[in-house]
This record gives C-alpha cells, sequence and structure tokens, in this order.
C-alpha cells in the first residue's frame, strides 16, 4: 500500500486554493482528504462504479510480474478502501488512459467485470462473471466477429439478477472484408447478458462514431442511456446520447449542435451521471477553436436537453466526469491546463446556470479523473499522478453546492 506517497500528495494538496470562477477572487476552501489505496506504485486507469447496495467499488489495473498488469478491486467500507482482490494478470491489459476497467457488485456479492485485451493484431472486449466476487469465470468476449479490429473504449451496467449491459466501439467495418455499407468507419454497439454469460440480446445503436472517445452509460429510474461522441459523414463530431426504456432502443439525440468540425479523433468523451430520471452530462468541445467543458441537463431521461453551461477556468484539456448531487446540481471534473502542467479540477453547476469555486485537486494528472457521491456531502476523487513510476491517488471532499 503506498501510503507514504498519498500522504505526500495531500500535503501539497492541503495548500491548494480555491479559484472562484465568477469574481476571480481567491478564497479558501475545503481540501480533499487522503483515502490510501491498497495498489502498488505504477497503478493506473482507475475507475468508480455503485454497487447495488450503494456502496462504492474502486477498480484499476497494476504492475503484476515483470511486464505484466493485475486488474484489481476494492470496496470502499466506512472510510477506508478493503483489501485488494485481483480479478485476472497477465500481459494482455490494454494500457491506454482511456480505456478504463469497471467492476459491477450485486446485493448477493455476485459481481461482473469488463476490461480490454490485446490480441495478436488488435484488442477485444472482455467481460467476466463471479458468483463470489473472488473466483471469476473465463472471458466472454461479446461482439464475435472475428475480424483483426479493435473493439473497446467500453462502458458497462450492472442489468437484471447478475446480468450486463456492455457497450462498446467497434471497428470490424474496416476489416480488408467487408464491403458493406459504412466502410471503414467505427459503430458504437451494445449487448445485454445474462447471469451465466449468455447474449440476450444485442444492437448497433449508432454506425458511424467517434473512433477513440469513450463511451459512457448510465441507469435511470426506467431503463439506461448511453453517452458518446457522435461523427458525421462532413467530420461533425458532437455530443449524442442513445435511450433504452420499455420501448426498446431510441435514435441518437443530440446533447448540443455546438458544431465542432475536426479531421482527426480528440480522445475526449463525455461523462453521464443520473437520478431517476434527471440526467447531466459533461463534455468537451472545441467549436469554433475554443476549448471547452460544458454540462447539460435533462429532466426527462435524456429525451431533451438544457441549454450547455460552460464551467471550465479558460483552457481545459477536457477528459471530463460528473456526479448527480441529490439537490439537483452535479459535481464536475475535468483537466485543466495551466503553463506547462495538467490539473485535476472541479467545480458544482445548477441546471439554472449558477456555478460553484474552481477547485485544484491535484497537478501533474495523467489520464482521465473520476469522481463519484459518496452520500453524507462527500465526494470520493480519484486520478493518476504522472512519474517514474506513475500513481494512483483517491481522496475524499466535503463540499458544497454551486450559486443559485
Amino acid at each position: 500500500m503506498n501510503y507514504k506517497t498519498s500522504f505526500s500528495c495531500v500535503i501539497a494538496l492541503c495548500l491548494l486554493l480555491a479559484l472562484d470562477g465568477q469574481s476571480g477572487a481567491q478564497s479558501k476552501q475545503a481540501v480533499p482528504q487522503p483515502l490510501p489505496v491498497p495498489s502498488r506504485p505504477g497503478s493506473t486507469q482507475a475507475n468508480f462504479t455503485q454497487s447495488r447496495d450503494g456502496g462504492i467499488v474502486l477498480s484499476w489495473l497494476e504492475p503484476a510480474g515483470g511486464d505484466g498488469r493485475a486488474l484489481r478491486y476494492s470496496t470502499l467500507n466506512s472510510s477506508q478502501w478493503s483489501s485488494a482482490r485481483t480479478i485476472s494478470s497477465g500481459t494482455k491489459f490494454i494500457r491506454f488512459w482511456g480505456e478504463l476497467p469497471a467492476v459491477h457488485i450485486f446485493e448477493n456479492n455476485s459481481a461482473v467485470t469488463h476490461w480490454a485485451a490485446a490480441t495478436i493484431k488488435t484488442y477485444d472486449v472482455n467481460l467476466a462473471w463471479s458468483e463470489d466476487g473472488v473466483s471469476w469465470s473465463e472471458p466472454v468476449v461479446p461482439h464475435q466477429d472475428g475480424t483483426p479490429t479493435e473493439h473497446g473504449l467500453i462502458s458497462s451496467l450492472p442489468w437484471g439478477d447478475n446480468g450486463m449491459l456492455v457497450t462498446w466501439l467497434d471497428g470490424r467495418n474496416y476489416s480488408k472484408d467487408y464491403h458493406g455499407p459504412n466502410k471503414n468507419a467505427t459503430s458504437l454497439r451494445a449487448a445485454f447478458f445474462t447471469s451465466d454469460g449468455k447474449v440476450a440480446g444485442k444492437k448497433v445503436l449508432d454506425p458511424r462514431v467517434c473512433d477513440c472517445c469513450p463511451t459512457a452509460s448510465v441507469l435511470l429510474k426506467e431503463g439506461a442511456i448511453i453517452a458518446y461522441r457522435d461523427r458525421t459523414a462532413s467530420e461533425l463530431r458532437d455530443i449524442a446520447v442513445v435511450r433504452f426504456d420499455k420501448n426498446g432502443w431510441s435514435e441518437p439525440v443530440p446533447v448540443s449542435h455546438d458544431g465542432w468540425v475536426l479531421h482527426g479523433c480528440p480522445v475526449n468523451g463525455p461523462a453521464v451521471s443520473a437520478s431517476g430520471n434527471d440526467l447531466v452530462v459533461a463534455w468537451f468541445t472545441a467549436a469554433q477553436k475554443q476549448p471547452a467543458v460544458k454540462v447539460s441537463f435533462s429532466r426527462d431521461g435524456g429525451k431533451s436537453f438544457s441549454k450547455p453551461i460552460r464551467i471550465d477556468a479558460g483552457n481545459p484539456r477536457g477528459r471530463t466526469d460528473i456526479a448527480i448531487l441529490p439537490n439537483g446540481d452535479a459535481m464536475v471534473a475535468w483537466v485543466e491546463q495551466i503553463a506547462n502542467n495538467a490539473y485535476f479540477m472541479l467545480r458544482s453547476v445548477s441546471a439554472n446556470g449558477g456555478l460553484g469555486q474552481v477547485i485544484q485537486v491535484a497537478s501533474q494528472v495523467a489520464g482521465m479523473p473520476r469522481i463519484a457521491y459518496a452520500g453524507a456531502g462527500k465526494l470520493l476523487l480519484a486520478w493518476t499522478q504522472d512519474g517514474k513510476p506513475s500513481n494512483m491517488f483517491t481522496a475524499t471532499l466535503e463540499f458544497g453546492g454551486a450559486k443559485k
């Protein structure tokens, strides 16, 4: 357990000030409190999920045996992380900061997980099941198209009785043997799985999407939302959502008409959070060559969205995460460029446009910071700090709401 480095980081955090985003004045702000992680130096790709009983699960990849990696997870017990458990280890894990594994735990302690695994020529989606959270099944590959093309940037949700809804970007139309519609276009696909790892339904959600932007998904009161970066034939790359409910899958719905045209991949997907049918989405855009992090609210389960609210501090890199709060506000995380440094930033925002202070959490941030609401006015934070080796940190933060 990397306690020494963690506490050194917290000393630095306690010296940081929050920047008031409306007046520009500096004022003291609650600072993150350390939450030591049972991980090794060199750990990366941290991710939060919420278990069915409301607990928080942290998953990550860490060094294991020479050039290998191990997929591990821990649950939050009161105010500390449990001893870490290993799901799988080896040399086939994708070491890309945008490819986050996830673990979902059910009420009976059974669990499901996803990760991205390398093959000889490309990489695949891997899923696994556990009856007790200790022993895991052999990996299941949901796409099974047999093409040497990329399948990844996965998001997943627990579904039904120990089942799973998994979404991924699928590159099968790049295969040299494919000559149908949408040739050389990445598609967004989803599949439902039962508790024994069998497919219960597959669907192409969008036949042409951004090739390398992570996806995000969240449960609604009745159904689910998948958020992603769309891509048109004219290279428009704005954010869209697809909804699943009692009527099945919806057509894609744009979150905002930013008008970002880019002949390349920004590696910047959206983040999404929900409570009941209240939904909030955060994303990065550089439309009109103006980098911005924006947030939009929906009160009807993603059928329509409010006017976007810009929340960044002026020079964002993006890599967003978001957590909806009990009062309907949201807390947003992103990476901001200040001089030659990358900072993990936080800010609260309300649906009417009110903004909280911009909080600097940490510097030298690599990859995507993650946040989760832990109840009782506390936020959980996770991030990777660049270095040789890199290190993963978690902390808690008590916060106030956005300015009304």
